[in-house]
C-alpha cells in the first residue's frame, strides 16, 4: 500500500511539473531555479515575463506612485469636485490603476426613518440591485460578472451606499447600473417579500453577536430620536414593508442635494460627463431639513443570559459633538488610541493603558477597548469590556479609574506620541483601500463640502497637545452616561457604582 501511494504521489508531482513547464516560457524553469538561489541581499535576475507597465498618463496629469517608496500620499492628488445642476456632487481621484471603484452615497440612512419606516434603509441595501431600468436582477449581475466586476451595498445610520468595483474601461456599464438602482428601481412587491427571510437571518445574526447587539442598544438608549434608530429592521416590521413604502421613502430622500458620487481610478471629466446623463432625471430637492438628534443619556440596560461571559459598555456624549469640527474628531481619535483600541497583533500583548490597568486588577482573560462613534451632529465616547462574570465589576472599575487618571493629567509624552502615530497609521492605511478612501472622501464632502488632504490632517494630529487631550477627556463624562451590559450579570455593578469613584478633576 505504501509503495502504491508513493507511486501515485510521484506521478502527480510529475504531472504538475509538466503542466507548469508548458505554461512558462522556454528556459523559464531554469531561470526560476537560479532566481530562487539568489541571496535576499542581491537583486533578482531579469525575468522577461515581468515587464513593467508601459502605459503613460497624459502630460500634466499628476500621478500617484503605488510603490511603497513613494513619499507622496494619495490624498495629495485629490482636487476635483464638481456639483451638477441638480445638486449631485461628483468627486474623483485619478490613480491610473487597472481597476476603478464607483460609489454612490445617499444621505438617507436609518436616522431619517420615522417610527413606521424603521428598517427601510436596511431593506434598501438588500434590494439595491434588483430589477431596475429595464434590466432584470439576473441581467444586472450577469453583465457585471461578465466584465469581472462586483456590486455591493451598505447602510449606515446616515447613508445608503451603492458600490461597483471593476476593471478600468467599464465605467459606463457600472455607472448605468448604479444610477438605475438609485433613480429608477422597479421595486416589485414579490421581490421585496422574497427578501424577508434574508433580513430575518441578518437580524438574528446581529442579535446573537454581543458586540453588535450592545452597539445597537447603546444608540437606542443614548439618543431620543434619529441616531437612536437601529441600522437593522426591527422584528415588528419584518415582512410588513411594501414596495410603495420604499418608493415613498426614496422620493423623499433620494434627491440631488443628498447624493454624492465618488470615483477612484477614473478620469474626472469623463465621470462628470457620464454622471450628467445618468443622474439627469434626479430632482434637486429642497434644502436640507433634517431633524436634530438629541442625546438623552442616563439610561441603563441589563440583558441577562446564560452566557459564560459578561459584555458591558459605558458611553457618554462628546463635547463638542459635530463631525464638522475636525479638531473634535482628531482629539477623540487620539484619546481612543491613547486608552486602547484592542489587540492589534494576533496573540500579541497590547501596550494600551486599558489592558495594563485590567491586568493589574484581575488575573483572568479579558478584553477592554475604547469606543468612539462620530456622526454629523453628535458623538459618543466610552469603553467596552469582556470578562468572566466574577471579575466584570473589578475590570469596569479599573477601566474607569484609568480614564479618570487621564482626565487628571496623567499622560506621558511617550503615550501621547504613540497614540498620535497609531491614529496617523490608521488614516494612512485607510487610503490603501479604494472603498475606505471613498468613504472618507464622501463623509467630508457631505459634511463640510470639502476634502482635507491627508498630509494636512496628519500635521493637525501632530499639533495636538497634552492639555488639549486632558480637557477633552474631562468633557466626556461631564454629561449623563449610558450603560449596557449583556450575558452573565451576577457580578456586574450598576452604572452609579461605576461613576461614584470616578473624578474628572
Amino acid at each position: 500500500i505504501r509503495t502504491a501511494c508513493f507511486s501515485v504521489r510521484k506521478k502527480m508531482a510529475s504531472f504538475v511539473l509538466r503542466r507548469a513547464a508548458g505554461r512558462l516560457a522556454p528556459n523559464s524553469l531554469q531561470r526560476w531555479a537560479s532566481a530562487a538561489a539568489v541571496p535576499l541581499t542581491e537583486s533578482l535576475p531579469y525575468y522577461e515575463g515581468a515587464e513593467p507597465d508601459s502605459r503613460k498618463p497624459p502630460e500634466g496629469v499628476k500621478v500617484h506612485l503605488t510603490s511603497h517608496r513613494s513619499k507622496r500620499q494619495v490624498s495629495d492628488f485629490f482636487d476635483q469636485v464638481t456639483k451638477l445642476s441638480n445638486g449631485v456632487t461628483v468627486a474623483s481621484l485619478e490613480t491610473h490603476s487597472f481597476s476603478s471603484t464607483l460609489s454612490v452615497y445617499v444621505r438617507a440612512g436609518s436616522r431619517f426613518e420615522t417610527y413606521s419606516q424603521q428598517g427601510l434603509s436596511h431593506l434598501l441595501k438588500k434590494a439595491a440591485f434588483l430589477a431596475a431600468g429595464g434590466r432584470s436582477t439576473f441581467r444586472v449581475f450577469r453583465e457585471i460578472d461578465h466584465v469581472g466586476g462586483s456590486l455591493s451595498a451598505a447602510n449606515t445610520r446616515e447613508h445608503v451606499v451603492y458600490r461597483a468595483q471593476l476593471l478600468r474601461g467599464n465605467e459606463d456599464l457600472a455607472l448605468d447600473i448604479l444610477s438605475k438602482a438609485v433613480v429608477s428601481p422597479d421595486l416589485r412587491d414579490w421581490e421585496i417579500q422574497d427578501l424577508t427571510p434574508r433580513l430575518a437571518l441578518e437580524v438574528t445574526a446581529h442579535e446573537d453577536d454581543p458586540e453588535s447587539s450592545i452597539t445597537e442598544t447603546l444608540h437606542g438608549t443614548a439618543f431620543r430620536n434619529a441616531l437612536g434608530n437601529s441600522v437593522l429592521t426591527p422584528r415588528f416590521n419584518l415582512g410588513h414593508v411594501t414596495a410603495s413604502d420604499l418608493r415613498a421613502y426614496m422620493d423623499e430622500w433620494f434627491v440631488g442635494r443628498r447624493i454624492t458620487l465618488v470615483g477612484i481610478g477614473v478620469d474626472h471629466q469623463e465621470l462628470v460627463s457620464r454622471a450628467e446623463s445618468s443622474f439627469s432625471s434626479v430632482r434637486e430637492g429642497p434644502s436640507s431639513d433634517e431633524e436634530t438628534c438629541h442625546y438623552c443619556g442616563g439610561g441603563e440596560v441589563h440583558v441577562p443570559s446564560r452566557s459564560g461571559l459578561t459584555h458591558a459598555a459605558i458611553v457618554s456624549k462628546r463635547e463638542p459633538v459635530s463631525l464638522s469640527s475636525e479638531q473634535d474628531v482628531l482629539l477623540a481619535g487620539v484619546l481612543q488610541h491613547l486608552m486602547g483600541t484592542g489587540e492589534s497583533v494576533k496573540w500579541g500583548s497590547s501596550p494600551s493603558r486599558l489592558v495594563k490597568a485590567g491586568s493589574e486588577a484581575i488575573d483572568t482573560p479579558f478584553d477592554a477597548c475604547a469606543l468612539n462613534f462620530s456622526y454629523s451632529d453628535n458623538g459618543l465616547f466610552g469603553f467596552y469590556v469582556v470578562s468572566e462574570p466574577q471579575n466584570a465589576g473589578r475590570l469596569l472599575q479599573a477601566v474607569m479609574q484609568e480614564f479618570s487618571s487621564v482626565a487628571k493629567g496623567d499622560v506621558s509624552d511617550a503615550d501621547l506620541t504613540r497614540a498620535k502615530n497609531q491614529l496617523k497609521a490608521r488614516y494612512l492605511m485607510g487610503v490603501e483601500q479604494s472603498t475606505s478612501l471613498s468613504d472618507s472622501i464622501a463623509a467630508q464632502l457631505t459634511q463640510n463640502g470639502d476634502y482635507t488632504p491627508l498630509t494636512t490632517t496628519n500635521q493637525k494630529v501632530d499639533a495636538i497637545t497634552k492639555d488639549a487631550i486632558v480637557q477633552f477627556a474631562k468633557s466626556v463624562f461631564a454629561t449623563r452616561s449610558t450603560f449596557v451590559a449583556r450575558g452573565n450579570l451576577s457580578a456586574t455593578p450598576r452604572m452609579q457604582q461605576l461613576l461614584e469613584g470616578v473624578s474628572l478633576r
